[in-house]
């Protein structure tokens, strides 16, 4: 049977079930004072609760109590990793209530202001505040993520030739840090310049063989723009497959996602 859009769809939607919650254990790094806090607040955040429950709701608000009682008593590193690691949770709510306590501390300003710049523009419906530039102006060109924050800052307002000079000034700055390139590709491709889409995504992947955007970009250029050559298609849904499972293969959203882009073409 050929491997078609179609069919790859079905089995992504069989392969899909519900996501995981946060399971890896947080026992092997309970000795080290620093973590405390961490672990008491992601075993809160993440554990099911039944509020029906009345001995889960007692469990609940002891875990609550634990982790007021770190917060009490953490440090400052201990602050702002917390704050990444719900950032990265794609909880930002929670990452500003870290990151605001360590944003006038010396050693850490420029990184805590960059991630509040991130906080507050994710969090914000339409363009972002004026704000969410001064926290990206503090913080220099040593860090990606502050120069890429600015191009999406101009982005959200669709000025996109500026965020476009701010990507390529990252891409200058640090050749080596994939995010640019794919985020350039989804601006030429909001653009309908295919051509340099396909120049961004084929640059993320002589970084990242394994790069799902690039991939799945890759794939939908060749469904719409790319012809009838059913071999190079089959191929394309073979190695965007492949390294999903590799790489992704608890991520229901995406094979969600992946499954509903390519149904409509």
């Amino acid at each position: 049977m050929r491997l078609t859009p179609q069919t790859f769809c079905a089995f992504i939607f069989s392969r899909i079930s519900s996501v995981d919650t946060f399971r890896k254990s947080a026992g092997e790094i309970a000795p080290r004072e620093k973590f405390r806090l961490l672990r008491a607040a992601t075993k809160q955040h993440f554990r099911p609760v039944v509020l029906s429950d009345p001995l889960v709701e007692l469990l609940d608000s002891v875990l609550r109590g634990k982790a007021k009682e770190h917060l009490e008593v953490a440090g400052e590193n201990a602050m702002y990793i917390a704050g990444v690691v719900f950032m990265l949770l794609n909880k930002p709510e929670k990452a500003r209530q870290f990151i605001k306590k360590v944003l006038k501390v010396p050693s850490l300003t420029k990184k805590a202001s960059v991630l509040m710049g991130w906080i507050d523009m994710l969090t914000n419906e339409g363009s972002p505040s004026k704000d969410v530039w001064k926290y990206f102006e503090s913080s220099d060109n040593s860090s990606p993520e502050a120069v890429f924050g600015r191009s999406k800052y101009y982005e959200k307002q669709e000025n996109y030739a500026k965020a476009l000079e701010f990507l390529n000034q990252a891409i200058v700055l640090f050749p080596k840090y994939p995010p640019t390139f794919i985020e350039k590709m989804k601006i030429h491709l909001t653009l309908e310049d295919w051509d340099q889409t396909l120049v961004a995504a084929q640059r993320a992947l002589l970084l990242d063989g394994n790069n799902i955007e690039a991939l799945r970009f890759k794939l939908m250029h060749l469904l719409t723009q790319g012809g009838k050559n059913i071999e190079e298609i089959e191929d394309a849904i073979k190695t965007l497959y492949t390294t999903m499972m590799k790489c992704e293969p608890k991520n229901a959203e995406l094979f969600f996602e992946s499954a509903q882009l390519f149904s409509r073409l």
